[in-house]
């Protein structure tokens, strides 16, 4: 099974990192953020049905340390991210996610 992240996924990683060691002054937060957010993928590569569907059938991994939550979906052949999403994120968020509005 391949895993792809989508671009949306990878522009809130970088906002998140820039936020962590601009704002944050803290350079290694920033890459423990970045650790931890591969270490969802590779825990998500293994187990992608650990977390059930969600709200517009996305599965939600969430961080452990960082209060962000990874969006995937399972297709046949190929587990998609598509957001790596701040728990404070509207609600309206996900509806523009799932139509890509």
């Amino acid at each position: 099974m391949t895993f792809r992240v989508l671009s949306p996924a990878d522009d809130e990683i970088a906002e998140a990192t820039t936020w962590y060691s601009q704002d944050q002054q803290s350079p290694q937060s920033a890459e423990r953020f970045l650790e931890e957010v591969e270490t969802a993928y590779k825990a998500i590569r293994r187990d992608p049905n650990r977390y059930p569907k969600r709200s517009h059938g996305f599965r939600e991994w969430p961080l452990r340390k960082y209060p962000f939550r990874v969006l995937y979906t399972i297709e046949p052949d190929e587990i998609i991210v598509s957001s790596v999403k701040h728990n404070d994120r509207d609600s309206g968020y996900l509806e523009r996610l799932k139509y890509g509005t």
